[in-house]
């Protein structure tokens, strides 16, 4: 009976993935500060939104905006262009009984 226990505990730490041993990694909602979200009919300079045109013309994009800085964050311009080539090295014409060219 206790090799059988013994067994599950050791299934149980293997199965635990790698990030629930890191220390600053929170799977407790209580322990998450208070946090107001931003109001969704005012913009930053504190106009209100009244329209739907307002809306698409002035708050979504405030909004879309923050997503791009905090979540998905931006890459940089290159200071110089990123120059892509290529090479055919084959060419099927008959791919696919003829349908498409396959290079």
């Amino acid at each position: 009976m206790s090799g059988t226990m013994l067994l599950t505990g050791v299934l149980f730490v293997q199965s635990r993935e790698a990030k629930e041993y890191v220390a600053d990694v929170n799977y407790d909602e209580t322990k998450i500060p208070h946090y107001d979200l931003p109001p969704l009919l005012t913009t930053y300079s504190g106009d209100t939104i009244s329209t739907a045109e307002e809306w698409m013309e002035k708050r979504r994009p405030e909004i879309l905006g923050l997503f791009g800085n905090l979540i998905y964050g931006r890459v940089p311009k290159p200071e110089i262009p990123i120059q892509v080539q290529h090479e055919v090295v084959s060419m099927d014409p008959n791919f696919l009984d003829g349908k498409i060219t396959r290079k």
